[in-house]
């Protein structure tokens, strides 16, 4: 079982406004995945072809590597720099909001996740 404590727009009412906007996809590897400049990249690379063919925003919970620099975090994301500019990629260290609350906005398409059981059951708890 799964329930959010509160609403989206309770525990982040301006992410809520945001997730409004377009069909989302959510990208969270979890508390403590952190994404390196390789890693980045292949996610930037991959969400520049989706977000060519589509017209969905991202949600990217994003916690670097402690050795990972501005600047190589910088260049990992340019493929998408664009979209971040024009907040159709929108990348956080932490969410406020939790996920069971986001995926009951009806405003998630696809959840990316890294695969345990919570990250797999909040997407479906939705459905």
């Amino acid at each position: 079982m799964v329930l959010s404590m509160a609403s989206a727009a309770e525990q982040d009412p301006e992410l809520a406004q945001w997730l409004s906007t377009r069909p989302t996809v959510i990208i969270n590897m979890g508390s403590i995945f952190t994404w390196d400049k390789a890693y980045i990249t292949e996610m930037a690379l991959a969400l520049e072809k989706v977000l060519r063919e589509t017209n969905v925003q991202v949600l990217w919970k994003l916690q670097t590597r402690a050795d990972s620099s501005d600047a190589d975090v910088a260049a990992a994301l340019a493929p998408v720099a664009k979209e971040i500019e024009e907040d159709r990629v929108r990348i956080s260290a932490w969410i406020k909001a939790d996920p069971t609350a986001l995926m009951e906005t009806g405003h998630v398409v696809l959840a990316v996740h890294h695969g345990g059981a919570s990250s797999f059951y909040e997407p479906l708890s939705s459905v």
